[in-house]
């Protein structure tokens, strides 16, 4: 599947720009809510607390002259497409950087921004190690052909958190390991 075919089955689900999607998560902020199907208060408090994150990196970032004059030289036109919800914590983090990196490409890169929940075919797609981790970056050609897929955050943000997840899986087995050999000469002791 290409993203000009899917765009076109998708035509008035929402497929929507950066600043629609900041406007939009003000909204939600407003109304006391979040994207996506789980409305619990704990994403409800991401949600606000990421729309301050995403306006301040926006208003701090800036792009490097590098990619300025990379973005002037054979790069080619390109549509990116970024999976996110509002609630996601890794998306306001670098959203507002993507959505930079795109204002700042002469034009070479069109940016939209689809909801997982909303959109569960193309995430489907694209799982990270079996989740549905986002964000999911998936830049595609002027012909809708896939260039590349990125996320949901950079390589070394990556390996830190698989880390810090074996260590806590390593440190969880431990502490149950302890708790469960007394425990089991207890219950071989009952009569």
């Amino acid at each position: 599947m290409n993203i000009i075919e899917y765009q076109q089955r998708n035509t008035g689900r929402d497929i929507i720009s950066y600043p629609d999607f900041i406007n939009w998560i003000d909204q939600l902020v407003e109304s006391g809510s979040t994207s996506g199907l789980n409305q619990s208060e704990a994403l409800v408090q991401f949600t606000k607390l990421n729309l301050s994150r995403m306006l301040r990196i926006h208003k701090t970032f800036i792009v490097d002259a590098a990619w300025r004059a990379l973005s002037k030289e054979g790069f080619r036109k390109q549509q990116w497409v970024v999976i996110t919800e509002a609630w996601c914590g890794d998306s306001a983090q670098i959203l507002p950087i993507i959505h930079k990196i795109s204002e700042n490409s002469q034009g070479k890169i069109e940016l939209n921004i689809v909801l997982r929940d909303q959109h569960p075919e193309l995430m489907e797609k694209y799982h990270t190690n079996g989740s549905r981790s986002i964000p999911k970056l998936i830049a595609f050609d002027e012909q809708g052909n896939e260039l590349f897929a990125w996320g949901p955050r950079p390589v070394p943000a990556q390996l830190l958190f698989a880390n810090w997840k074996k260590i806590l899986r390593d440190a969880h087995g431990k502490i149950l390991k302890k708790r469960s050999i007394p425990g089991m000469q207890k219950i071989k002791e009952i009569p």
